[in-house]
């Protein structure tokens, strides 16, 4: 840039100011080449950007909207104050980012301070009983029955006692012919007693869910049928039994044939004896966890999956405290302490032994939701179904009923059925959300509480 001496415009080089000199009247009046006069340099309009000029200021304005010089100065104007704002904005972000390092650097000096002192507590010894963690699980024996198998154990074994015995004398059969391996392991779990929901490992080793015992009813149910008959054919036509067993002979013929309808006699014989077994294995292991002089710590995925059958519908009901305390009951059960509740730092032992420090709890909570995903699915569909159908015998009822109070009892009945259902399908979208990855309110109160839990003072 350059300034005239006489006028003190300023301009882009000296070959402007030089033609800017000999020809701007303006400033060869104030050269003294011509004449001073104030009027005519009222009256001198001049182009700002391409320094021409001109006698009236209409012809300086139509020359304005034509000139390229003015056109490319307001270009130029327009990519300045961007800039200007770029500027601005960067500096405001670079200010805000020391500011989130100076924060950052004092939370690192509290997180190794916390490191050092999770490093021995992990050093010290910990008693653990794993009786709690059912392991159970793992003494169960494959359950694969082919229908000439089971054809050719009730031909064999299903004896009159079983048959007099009625649903119960099933049950009885079942377990004792089918459901137990040459080991006497047993096949067949009751996870749920109250809802009579039972585990087995198919052929491939994979855990599967049988409700209400629906699908062991039917596998067995034409055979035991046509064997019962037998039975019951050769009670009546023998003359040395007395009456008293030929009546409980139709009696029993009518409980194992409605086994399809109403089978509430036979599945509660079989849980009851399911638990018994269960109880058995219980001590043994008890036993064989006093002898055992090392135990696992560390959390992996496959272990929290394992874990995942564990997961009850009373969990499910009693959301997100139902979850924390199954989290730890089993999968997090002494392997998981908080360090520091305010930023949610969770410690653990990953499968090579690491200590992780997990700031926030979201990728080991993340992994536990995961985990118990198809048991959630099942667990929900499970129940969903059960009060759809006790809600469909009160409906069933109603038909039947003419007095209005009895009616509107019913329905209260139905509507406190459905209350819970209603709440965990609210529930239900949320957690579904966190199975895809999501982070949402429900995931946050969980690992709050779970921090609460399991803080370490």
């Amino acid at each position: 840039m350059t300034t005239c001496n006489f006028c003190s415009t300023k301009f882009i080089n000296n070959i402007v100011l030089n033609r800017h000199q000999k020809t701007a009247k303006y400033c060869l009046k104030l050269q003294g080449i011509i004449e001073s006069d104030k009027k005519q340099l009222e009256k001198i309009f001049e182009c700002l950007d391409c320094f021409t000029v001109f006698k009236t200021k209409q012809n300086l304005n139509n020359h304005l909207i034509l000139c390229n010089a003015t056109k490319i100065r307001m270009i130029k104007d327009e990519q300045i104050k961007n800039l200007e704002q770029e500027i601005d904005k960067y500096k405001k972000e670079n200010n805000e980012l020391k500011n989130q390092l100076e924060t950052y650097k004092i939370k690192l000096d509290i997180y190794k301070s916390d490191h050092e002192c999770i490093q021995e507590i992990a050093k010290q010894p910990k008693t653990i009983n794993t009786l709690n963690n059912n392991n159970k699980y793992m003494y169960l024996s494959p359950l694969f029955l082919t229908k000439e198998t089971i054809k050719d154990v009730i031909e064999t074994n299903f004896t009159k006692d079983n048959f007099l015995n009625g649903q119960k004398g099933v049950a009885d059969f079942t377990y004792n012919n089918l459901l137990l391996d040459d080991n006497n392991n047993p096949k067949y779990i009751c996870n749920d007693p109250n809802r009579h929901t039972f585990t087995y490992k198919n052929k491939d080793g994979k855990l599967e869910k049988d409700y209400k015992g629906s699908a062991l009813t039917n596998l067995i149910f034409d055979d035991v049928v046509k064997k019962s008959t037998v039975i019951s054919n050769n009670i009546i036509n023998n003359n040395k039994e007395d009456d008293f067993i030929k009546n409980n002979c139709l009696k029993s013929m009518i409980e194992i044939k409605d086994l399809k309808n109403n089978n509430s006699e036979y599945i509660t014989r079989l849980t009851k004896l399911v638990k018994m077994k269960e109880n058995n294995i219980l001590i043994q292991m008890k036993e064989d966890i006093d002898t055992e002089e090392d135990m696992s710590l560390n959390i992996t995925f496959d272990f929290m999956k394992e874990q995942s059958i564990f997961l009850t519908q009373e969990d499910l009901l009693n959301g997100v405290d139902g979850l924390i305390n199954y989290s730890l009951r089993y999968s997090f059960k002494d392997r998981l302490i908080c360090s520091e509740y305010t930023s949610k730092v969770l410690n653990y032992k990953d499968e090579e032994n690491n200590l992780i420090t997990d700031i926030g709890g979201f990728q080991i909570c993340k992994k536990l939701f995961k985990s118990i995903e198809n048991q959630y699915r099942n667990l929900y569909e499970e129940y969903k179904m059960y009060i759809n159908d006790e809600c469909n015998k009160y409906t069933s009822n109603i038909k039947s009923i003419n007095r209005e109070e009895e009616v509107e009892k019913y329905h209260k009945e139905i509507d406190l059925m459905n209350e819970p259902l209603e709440r965990l399908m609210d529930e239900k979208k949320e957690i579904y959300k966190i199975f895809k990855g999501e982070e949402n309110e429900y995931l946050l109160s969980f690992i709050d509480k779970l921090c609460l839990k399991t803080l370490v003072e």
